[in-house]
């Protein structure tokens, strides 16, 4: 189109032959009515304003919804990070109360001094332990309860009452 707003189909039209108008419909061109009044530059430029607009807002919802997602995996990984520290806490205790204990027995007891009698009823003891041991470890919530009670015991405080 050109300035005066004039399509190559309308100046053939106005100029050229039968032959080449025939030519250029057969190739899909289109009169200036057919085509219709071109938008004005405020017109565009309005349009394209309102398109950056609309972009812009999409753009910034986009953004609080991210925000949201971020927090809320912020938030269990949070909660993650307590309960790894508690569960630490706990295999701590549980191994120096053990401690505690062979270096309380070990006070009390003289090497050499113990009798054949004595020593095979510590070993039933001790398997009996045992026994009792493993059945506490296949009960998560009870081991949890004696980790907290024996470390008590040893005269501390648990990580949730210092919260």
């Amino acid at each position: 189109m050109n300035k005066a707003g004039e399509t190559p189909l309308d100046i053939a039209e106005r100029y050229g032959t039968p032959e080449l108008v025939s030519v250029l419909r057969e190739a899909g061109a289109a009169n200036s009515k057919d085509l219709g009044k071109p938008p004005s530059p405020a017109k565009q430029l309005k349009q394209t304003v309102s398109n950056i607009k609309h972009d812009v807002q999409s753009q910034l919802q986009q953004t609080r919804q991210t925000g949201a997602r971020v927090h809320k995996i912020a938030k269990r990984l949070k909660k993650l990070h307590i309960s790894g520290l508690n569960n630490a806490i706990n295999s701590a205790t549980v191994v120096a109360v053990l401690i505690a204990i062979v270096a309380f027995a070990a006070i009390f007891t003289v090497p050499g001094q113990m009798e054949d009698k004595q020593l095979r009823s510590l070993r039933k003891v001790e398997s009996q332990s045992r026994s009792f041991t493993n059945s506490m470890a296949s009960e998560p919530e009870i081991l949890n309860h004696e980790y907290k009670r024996m470390y008590a015991l040893c005269g501390h405080w648990s990580w949730e009452e210092t919260k």
